[in-house]
């Protein structure tokens, strides 16, 4: 995801001062950004999956080749082949909902990093869709902002696990992405289940447990 304005900060210290500049990266025409690998790691140490897992929005297949290393059966999808991953070619936001909800039948978890323009509509169709749990990575401030929170409380939310240290999110062709580190942006992971009906958990979740 897109980090803030270019900037750059005088940092003094004992009569010398230093420039700071923060990462900028041009914006995705897809809004393609990826999230470091430990990410997906941490939070299958800690959240189950009852059945196959499909990432609708795979990329290069971070989340899903984590998902295979613990013994999942895990596919993804995306708007386009990236990076050589082998998926499968499909529109998340323009396809069928039948369709979309036939393939579901037999990927009944969806785990995503959505696109950052569309991320709410794309939590919307992920909840229609999945059998059991949605889950998604998406920036902190969508608990705080007074739309989308109310929205939030209308869903089966079961649990928000907030990411320490804040994980860098760089364009996936960017020479960053491959070892994304710096991140500025708060982000947290959301997890819904199918037929929840409580107040959500809060946690954190730590790159180094």
């Amino acid at each position: 995801m897109p980090t803030t304005p270019a900037s750059k900060r005088g940092i003094r210290k004992r009569g010398i001062v230093k420039t700071k500049a923060a990462h900028v990266y041009a914006r995705h025409p897809d809004d393609w950004y990826v999230e470091e690998p430990w990410v997906a790691e941490r939070l299958l140490d800690v959240e189950s999956f009852s059945g196959a897992v499909w990432d609708p929005a795979c990329g290069e297949g971070r989340i899903v080749r984590a998902l295979r290393a613990r013994g999942h059966d895990a596919v993804g999808s995306d708007i386009k082949q990236r990076n050589g991953f082998k998926s499968l070619q499909l529109d998340f936001m323009r396809s069928d909902p039948g369709t979309l909800i036939a393939y579901a039948a037999n990927f009944p978890n969806l785990f995503f990093n959505p696109p950052f323009r569309q991320s709410q509509e794309f939590v919307k169709q992920a909840i229609q869709v999945a059998e059991r749990k949605t889950v998604a990575i998406l920036p902190t401030e969508f608990l705080h902002g007074d739309e989308r929170s109310r929205w939030l409380e209308l869903t089966p939310l079961l649990r928000v696990y907030f990411l320490t240290p804040r994980p860098s999110m760089p364009p996936g062709d960017s020479k960053e992405a491959k070892n994304p580190s710096g991140g500025r942006t708060s982000f947290s992971v959301f997890v819904w289940l199918r037929g929840f009906d409580g107040e959500p958990t809060v946690r954190w979740l730590r790159k180094e447990p």
